[in-house]
């Protein structure tokens, strides 16, 4: 078992002037690159490994967490997982690094191209035959009772009919090597490579940040192997450290946004509803559709959301009413909105842009009118 770290805190007026001093750099970076851990997640009700209360030291301890933790998948992104959106838009960030499989990076708006996971995400499963990617709402992994290095979901690639995989890797596996490869050349590359809320004591993930051409800076709660290397050490809590940051710097931390797409499609008299992430990957976050055309009504509730029209209703029926339920993660209500026919050709495809706001608890479209429905 890892050993369990214990936690120190920097005082007011230390963070205050390590912060100044941090701003600055992140500010005048050419090659910002920022490695995360589980650190960055506490904030958010998820136990780090470590810490007080971490999973190793409960497991050592044999006890249960005596604060209450949140579901991976329900957690909402900490004020660190937006500010790093903020710094990608701002075009700061060139890269982001993390140790987590969680998968909040992604779901706050962090672009794919932009990241590795080295550790995978447990959101995401890929075709193993022609490699496609599927984000999941749900936690993909399944506990196999015969053996954790079968990945297999059962599910199968929409395109090439492959097996599907999840993508997280277990305890004995190698980290995933295009990923690795691409962490370490941004790493190289970086002028400025700031590490938040990672221990460094997982190899050979901690070979990145020593690998780094410019200045070194760590910020956790806990000491590192690698501290004798950082020209700056911040002993602070990682939501306290960046929203300072960010404010130094005159930049605001965005709120939490959840960005989904529809899209509606007919081959024939067969249509098709699918949900996708806001950069038009597959991404399963309804959990139930139901259709209503003149007196007929569908009720659909698994992928794939397919109905047929009745050949004689095709040049009666001149739009749909659309409900959708969404998995329900952040108290999403129902939804439904009218869809015009018309705007969807045999062969074609209309898609709706979607956000959520968990703080309003509402849907918001600019194409359409919704409205909330109970279900």
């Amino acid at each position: 078992m890892a050993a369990v770290a214990e936690e120190r805190r920097d005082s007011p007026e230390e963070v205050a002037r390590k912060v100044r001093e941090l701003a600055e750099m992140v500010r005048s970076a050419g090659h910002l690159v920022i490695f995360t851990g589980a650190g960055i997640s506490t904030a958010a009700g998820m136990p780090d490994f470590r810490g007080p209360e971490g999973v190793w030291k409960l497991e050592a301890q044999k006890r249960k967490c005596a604060t209450e933790t949140t579901e991976a998948v329900r957690a909402v992104p900490t004020k660190v997982h937006m500010a790093l959106v903020e710094l990608q838009n701002r075009g700061v960030l060139k890269h982001l690094v993390s140790q987590n499989c969680d998968g909040r990076h992604r779901r706050s708006g962090i672009r794919p191209e932009n990241i590795s996971e080295l550790n995978g995400n447990e959101n995401l499963e890929t075709c193993t035959n022609c490699h496609k990617e599927y984000l999941r709402d749900f936690c993909c992994p399944k506990k196999n009772p015969i053996c954790v290095h079968l990945h297999r979901t059962g599910r199968r690639c929409e395109l090439c009919g492959g097996d599907l995989h999840d993508s997280v890797i277990n305890i004995g596996e190698n980290l995933p090597r295009d990923k690795f490869d691409q962490a370490m050349a941004h790493a190289r590359q970086s002028d400025l490579l700031l590490v938040l809320g990672s221990s460094l004591a997982v190899s050979p993930a901690c070979d990145i940040p020593k690998s780094t051409s410019g200045k070194l800076v760590i910020v956790s709660l806990q000491p590192t192997p690698l501290d004798s290397q950082a020209v700056l050490r911040i002993f602070a809590d990682c939501n306290t450290v960046m929203s300072k940051v960010m404010n130094a710097n005159g930049w605001s931390i965005p709120r939490f946004i959840v960005h989904r797409r529809v899209k509606v499609s007919r081959t024939g008299c067969r249509w098709a509803m699918a949900g996708f992430d806001a950069q038009d990957m597959p991404c399963s976050f309804i959990r139930q559709m139901q259709i209503t055309y003149n007196k007929a009504k569908f009720h659909l509730d698994e992928e794939p959301f397919e109905f047929d029209v009745a050949r004689e209703d095709l040049d009666r029926v001149t739009s749909f009413q659309l409900v959708l339920r969404s998995r329900g993660h952040y108290d999403e209500p129902a939804i439904a909105w009218d869809h015009n026919v018309m705007l969807t050709p045999c062969g074609g495809t209309t898609a709706y842009n979607l956000t959520y706001d968990p703080e309003e608890k509402r849907w918001y479209s600019t194409q359409v009118p919704l409205t909330a429905v109970a279900w």
